[in-house]
């Protein structure tokens, strides 16, 4: 549900500094909440990185950090951290 998901940013903006969003939720599109967060809330600054599981042109990328395809793997998440925040240490996997 992307509607509490911006309740929660609204109600604390600082409360995230990356959020994965799944384009696909009922009440509130991760498009839509995308929107919400970055011209409603104004966090500009904010990681957001879409989750799907549809190949789409790039067109609906704006407003999004990154991108990262379903199934993701822990691998494919560390990189798109790694490509937002370089230099930031992310713990060891198993």
């Amino acid at each position: 549900n992307g509607l509490a998901g911006v309740r929660l940013l609204r109600e604390d903006p600082g409360r995230a500094g990356l959020v994965l969003m799944d384009l696909r939720m009922p009440i509130m599109d991760g498009l839509e909440a995308t929107r919400v967060i970055r011209n409603e809330l104004k966090l500009t600054d904010l990681a957001v990185v879409a989750l799907t599981g549809e190949l789409l042109d790039e067109s609906w990328t704006e407003g999004f950090s990154g991108v990262l395809n379903k199934p993701a793997t822990l691998s494919a998440l560390q990189a798109e951290v790694q490509r937002i925040f370089p230099g930031m240490a992310l713990p060891a996997t198993k």
